[in-house]
Formats: C-alpha cells, sequence, structure tokens
C-alpha cells in the first residue's frame, strides 16, 4: 500500500497520554469506591411483600415484560443494551440505569427491590419520552456511568418514588385492590346515579340564608335577574315523568325536609319543571341534583367563573425553606355556588385583597404574605406568620357568618403543615402539592385493570382520562402523552366495549410508569438567568441567554402564561419596534447584554412552528445540563405565540408538534425544572440574529486571558534570523 493511503495514525504527547492514564485511574477508583459505598438491592432489602406498593410493581413488572407497545419494548431493549457510548455526552437525556440503590435515600417500609426496579422503569420511560414514545431500539448514545447531572437526576426519580410507594401503602394496606376496579370508572362514565333516599340527603339546619344579590356584583346581578337576558329565546320543555310509586315516597319525605329547611316553597305556576336524583357522596350521603339540562339548553351561556382555580395554581406559590407555608382551610357546608362572586366576596370582606387570590387567569402578587384560593364550596388559605394567619382566619369565620354562609366545622383546617385541597395533598415540608393519595390510588387501579384487561367504553375510558388530565395540571408535559386516546373518546357508540388499540394502551402504561413525577415542587425558585430562542428557516436555531438578578427573574416569571402580556428589551435609536396588542413590560437589559450560547445550522427544511419549538428544545438542553440549574423555575423568552402556547399547556393539537412536546417535557420531569415562557417580539428577540448565523457577544465582554504562552511561529523566527545575519 503506497504510504499516502495508509491511515493516518494519531498521535498524542508524553505529557498527555500521562494524564489520560491518571484520570482513567481516578475514574475506576471512584466507581469502586462509590460501588462499595452504595447498598445492592437487586436481590432484596428492607420491607415486605406484602403490600400494595409489592403488588402494584409486581403487575407493573408483568405488563412491561408481556406488552408489544412501544415504551414496554423500549425498556426491554434499555434493560438488556451492552452497547455504550465512550465519547462525551453534554445533554441529560438518555439516563443510564441506577446500578445500585443510592444510601442517602431510605426506603422506608417499602421493600428496596421494588423501589430500584420501579425506578429504573421509570427512568427508562424518560429515555423513551425524550424520543417521542416511538418504537425505537435502545440509544446508541447511553453511557455506562451516569454524569453529575444524570446522577442527579437518578437521585431524583428514586425519591419520589420511594415517596410514590409509600403512599399506596399507607392508602391500601397489605394489597392492592386493582381486580375490577375499572368498573368503577364505566359506572361513572355512564352516569348512574343513585335512587334518592330520603334521610341521607345533605341538608342545612336553615337555607336561604346567604342573599347573593348582596355580595355579587351589579353586572352579574342584572344578568341573572332579567329572564329574557338568561332565557334569550322563548322554548318549552316537557313535563318529565313523575317518580315511580318505589320512590314516590322517599321523594315526597326530602320535599318535606327541604320544605321545613327553607330550601323549597310552594308555588301555583311553574315553568321549567325537571327531574331530581341524587349523587353518592363519602358516608353514605347523598346530594340531590336537579336535572334542569333541558332548561339550560333553552339559557344563555353562564359568565366565566370568577378567580377560578384549579392545581395550577399551586405553582404560582414561592415557598422559602426558612418561612415554611401554613395552610388554613374553610368548607361551606351544602353550598354550591357557581357564581363564585359569592364566596369570592366573603373572603374581600375578611381583608384578603383580591391580587392575593390565586387563579391561572390573573398575575400572581410579588408579596405573597398572605394568599387565597377559592375552589368551588372551599376556601384555602397560605400563611408565612402564624399571628397574622390566625388574624386572617377569625376575620374570614366573621364575614361567612355576617353574610349567612354554613361553615361544616368538622372539614375546617386552621395553621396546619398539610391540607388537602382540589384533590391535592398539599404539604410544607418540603413544600410540595401532589395527587390526593385516595383519588391517585383508584386512578392507578382502574388503569392496571384496564390494562390487564384493554377492553372498554370510550365513555368509560373518557371518565378514567379526566382524573389523570386533572392530576396532570401539576405537571404539564404529561398532556404531551394523550394522543390516540382522544380518537378513542369519541368513537360511537360511548357506552359500547370495544378493544383498546395498541397507542392508546402506550400512553396508559406510559402514563403509570411516570406518575411518581406528578409531584410538583413548590420550593422551586427562578434562575436568575434569561433565555431567549429562536429558529430562522433561512439558517437554522438560535439560543442566547443572560444573566440577571433574581427579582428580575421572578418578574419575569410571574408574566408567563397570562393572555396579553409580553416583554421588550431595552432598544438603541437603530431599533424599530411595532406596536404589539396587550400589555408590555420594559426589562431592563438590551440586545446586546445577551450572549450567543447556541448558532446552529438545520439539517433540513419544516414547519416554522415546528423549527420555533425545536429551537425551545435545543435552548432547554442547554440549560438543563448544569446540576445547578435543575429544581427551579425556568424563564424563556419566545417569539412564536404558537411555541409559548403549546408548551405551557403541555399539548398541541398539531401533531407535527408532538414528538417535540414529549422530549420537553421528558426533559422537564427528569430535571424537575418549572418552564415559564413569555411572549416577545421578534424585532427584540437577543436570539434572532443567531438563528441568522450572527453570533452576538456582549459589548462589555471582558477580555479573554490565557495562562498558556502564546507559540512563536517558526517562519516568523526564520525571518528573523536572517535579517540578523543580513546585518552582521
Amino acid at each position: 500500500m503506497p504510504e499516502k493511503d495508509m491511515p493516518r495514525k494519531i498521535r498524542s504527547s508524553p505529557a498527555r497520554r500521562k494524564r489520560n492514564r491518571w484520570r482513567a485511574t481516578k475514574f475506576a477508583l471512584k466507581g469502586a469506591i462509590a460501588a462499595l459505598l452504595c447498598l445492592k438491592v437487586r436481590g432484596g432489602g428492607v420491607g415486605h411483600r406484602d403490600t400494595a406498593s409489592h403488588d402494584f410493581c409486581t403487575v407493573v413488572k408483568t405488563l412491561v415484560q408481556t406488552s408489544g407497545v412501544s415504551v414496554a419494548e423500549y425498556l426491554r431493549a434499555w434493560a438488556g443494551s451492552t452497547e455504550f457510548c465512550t465519547n462525551r455526552q453534554r445533554n441529560l437525556l438518555p439516563v443510564p440505569a441506577l446500578e445500585s440503590w443510592p444510601e442517602s435515600i431510605s426506603t422506608g417500609n417499602v421493600l428496596a427491590s421494588d423501589c430500584f426496579e420501579f425506578t429504573n422503569l421509570c427512568i427508562g420511560s424518560l429515555n423513551c419520552m425524550e424520543t417521542g414514545l416511538k418504537p425505537l431500539p435502545a440509544p446508541r448514545t447511553l453511557r455506562r456511568q451516569a454524569t453529575c447531572q444524570q446522577h442527579n437526576v437518578q437521585l431524583h426519580v428514586a425519591s419520589r418514588v420511594v415517596g410514590f410507594l409509600s403512599n399506596l401503602n399507607k392508602t391500601f394496606g397489605r394489597s392492592l385492590p386493582w381486580k375490577g376496579a375499572f368498573i368503577e370508572a364505566e359506572r361513572i362514565g355512564a352516569s348512574c346515579y343513585e335512587d334518592i333516599r330520603g334521610d341521607d340527603v345533605d341538608l342545612p339546619e336553615a337555607a336561604a340564608t346567604c342573599d347573593p344579590c348582596s355580595l355579587i356584583s351589579e353586572s352579574l346581578r342584572g344578568k341573572i335577574s332579567d329572564p329574557s337576558i338568561v332565557f334569550p329565546t322563548k322554548g318549552t320543555v316537557e313535563t318529565p315523568a313523575g317518580p315511580t310509586s318505589s320512590a314516590r315516597s322517599e321523594y315526597l319525605k326530602l320535599t318535606v325536609r327541604e320544605l321545613l329547611c327553607g330550601k323549597l316553597c310552594l308555588r301555583c305556576n311553574v315553568e321549567g319543571i325537571a327531574g331530581v336524583f341524587a349523587a353518592g357522596k363519602s358516608g353514605g350521603r347523598q346530594r340531590k341534583i336537579w336535572n334542569g339540562s333541558a332548561v339550560s339548553n333553552l339559557a344563555a351561556r353562564p359568565p366565566r367563573p370568577h378567580r377560578l382555580a384549579n392545581p395550577a395554581s399551586f405553582l404560582e406559590l414561592e415557598v422559602r425553606s426558612e418561612r415554611p407555608l401554613l395552610f388554613s382551610k374553610r368548607d361551606a357546608s351544602t353550598f354550591f355556588d357557581t357564581l363564585k362572586d359569592t364566596t369570592v366576596a366573603t373572603a374581600l370582606r375578611a381583608g384578603i385583597l383580591g391580587e392575593n387570590i390565586l387563579c391561572p387567569d390573573h398575575d400572581p402578587p410579588a408579596c405573597q404574605e398572605e394568599l387565597c384560593i377559592i375552589a368551588t364550596d372551599d376556601t384555602v388559605l397560605f400563611h408565612r406568620s402564624r399571628e397574622v394567619g390566625a388574624a386572617t382566619l377569625a376575620s374570614l369565620d366573621a364575614a361567612f357568618e355576617h353574610n349567612g354562609i354554613p361553615t361544616n366545622k368538622a372539614k375546617d383546617v386552621t395553621l396546619a403543615s398539610e391540607v388537602t385541597a382540589l384533590s391535592c395533598d398539599l404539604f410544607n415540608d418540603p413544600a410540595r402539592a401532589e395527587p390526593a393519595a385516595t383519588r391517585l390510588g383508584k386512578a392507578l387501579c382502574r388503569a392496571l385493570d384496564l390494562l390487564t384487561h384493554p377492553s372498554a367504553s370510550p365513555r368509560g375510558v373518557h371518565a378514567l382520562l379526566g382524573v389523570w388530565q386533572w392530576f396532570g395540571l401539576l405537571q404539564r408535559g404529561f398532556f404531551s402523552i394523550y394522543d390516540s386516546v382522544y380518537d378513542f373518546v369519541r368513537l360511537e357508540p360511548e357506552f359500547g366495549v370495544k378493544p383498546l388499540p395498541s397507542n392508546v394502551i402506550n400512553e396508559f402504561l406510559t402514563t403509570l410508569l411516570l406518575s411518581p413525577l406528578l409531584v410538583a415542587s413548590l420550593d422551586r425558585f427562578p434562575l436568575p438567568l434569561l433565555v431567549a430562542t429562536d429558529a430562522s428557516p433561512d439558517f437554522g436555531f438560535g439560543v442566547a441567554a443572560k444573566r440577571c438578578s433574581p427579582t428580575e427573574a421572578a418578574e419575569v416569571c410571574r408574566l408567563a402564561e397570562r393572555r396579553g402580556d409580553y416583554v421588550r428589551l431595552t432598544a438603541n435609536s437603530e431599533e424599530v419596534e411595532v406596536p404589539r396588542l396587550g400589555k408590555p413590560t420594559l426589562l431592563k437589559c438590551a440586545q446586546a447584554d445577551f450572549t450567543t450560547v447556541i448558532s446552529s445550522k438545520a439539517k433540513g427544511k419544516a414547519h416554522s412552528g415546528v423549527l420555533e419549538t425545536h429551537g425551545f428544545l435545543l435552548g432547554l438542553k442547554w440549560v438543563v445540563r448544569s446540576a445547578k440549574h435543575h429544581h427551579c423555575k425556568i424563564p424563556f423568552l419566545v417569539d412564536a405565540k404558537a411555541v409559548v402556547g403549546a408548551v405551557a399547556k403541555g399539548r398541541s393539537s398539531a401533531r407535527a408538534f408532538r414528538t417535540l412536546l414529549r422530549a420537553i417535557a421528558a426533559y422537564t420531569l427528569a430535571a424537575d425544572v418549572l418552564l415559564r415562557l413569555v411572549y416577545i417580539p421578534s424585532e427584540s428577540n437577543p436570539a434572532d440574529a443567531p438563528s441568522r448565523g450572527k453570533k452576538r457577544w456582549p459589548v462589555n465582554r471582558p477580555p479573554r486571558v490565557s495562562h498558556f504562552k502564546p507559540r512563536r511561529s517558526w517562519a516568523k523566527s526564520k525571518s528573523r534570523l536572517l535579517e540578523l545575519r543580513k546585518q552582521y
């Protein structure tokens, strides 16, 4: 073979070879020490096998081993992977499996082997979700040993799994009642209400003690008081059949009770007659429901409820470890006011500021000394000081009494360290919100039964899906899992039992495997870093970043997900700003203050929305490469409203976004971060230039100092010697 065709050998200096040998020895020694310090749990551990958590893990492992859906195939290939990457891996995902259980995390009363195996299943599901839940083989970019950032992810997932399995044991004890549990979801989906039992329906001692017209706003009072506004079109409603002879006695018994307490009054002429039925409550009690669907069809669309909260409202809390939260709750007895203004007016009368009543449609306050969340009939308060909280509660109790709203003293919670609200359990050590253990346990049992016997009616699956969607408001990334299930629940007839498609099974199995990560930390503080992303079809992707103060980062985070809010940077005389609709917020920084961190050319052409979403994903990957950026709120500046809406909601009707949104959700769940996206116009976006191939460096960037002596050019030295020879 000619010398020019021979492969070129890679040569290293003696110093470099010595350094590499020393590094290899150091890493091998660290791995050996870590293996000795960690507790091996492959064969057993602390805990008992006769527990609900062990039953759950056994059923899930069986599903993974026998199912043919993509996430199960991925996990089997990932567990048996023998190919590992030896090159540098900068991205957080894929994360390698745990080789041993971390000694720093106690498993408590849960079998250690169950914690170990289910943690690896959860980690593998994150890796699969990063690929878009596609039936791909195990990644070849997988490292044998986890990096510092990936080890942080392993510890986070392991701690969540231990808490998840411990709650199962507390809720169900020694066995998990999952067999046949989906029948309950089918019953709920079929709306099988109970027959009225006159003595079991909850009624107040004295009804009509609260006059809502004296509390609600004048505009709302005018709308509901004018029949022509409530019923803009005239129509007739067929009179329903009366109760059967067997149910008539119970109906009469209930009617007498309602007349005595003042809930009903007798009228000679009435319109809009409808039947009544009962819904079951805990403890065997019932709630009477008026079947006014036919009358409601003739009515106008009601106004949007005022200050309506959901589990996403908990994410607005900013909790510091030195000032833990205290929780209080007041429950209005037999009070189901859909106007919401009545309860809000009661809170305002108690001295609670309107801006301190959290809801997704309004900006959270900067001062969070006393906060409030109002559900349908519950008022939940968050206190920082025990003395101030006690005074607020006294004022609230007085406001309830003044407005004639009876409270259920048995459900009152006063200055406690934990509380249940909106079907979520809230704790202050550490500060977190998680699905209520009882509700989550029932959903897990129904999902296990459904996956074991994959046949159900669309209405029953819809009822189960609604529970998971409600819990998904704590972690919006879970919404990206669901796609094919929406097509299934729209099938007709809605009560006909049908076999589940493989994609629907895949989505529910992924939900089960990632369910420990539904817990949302409330002590995540804004990262003092502004990250701007952009994409251009002319070149590719751009990401720019700037360090900022914690106060400025918190201000930007509070603007996230608000309709019409956007930010602008301080513009110079040459920049032209296009007028925009909405409420602008001026940041005290300019585009020149941002540094380009990514300016990458696109590998192919795609829709502009897909490119923008991919650019945001690149920015997220860059941020979570550092373990210091985990467990925090990250403010992002994005100039595409479609991306802001899709990432904030966790889902999109455009299927082109589905794979990217799942990858974003995987990184979000793995790093335990809360994404806060704010719209910024394109002319103000500092990532616009990098997305067009023009890198941007800050004007006041300090000069780079090299600690190595510059090498002299041999050509310059040779020419200098020739000049010296000529001179002498």
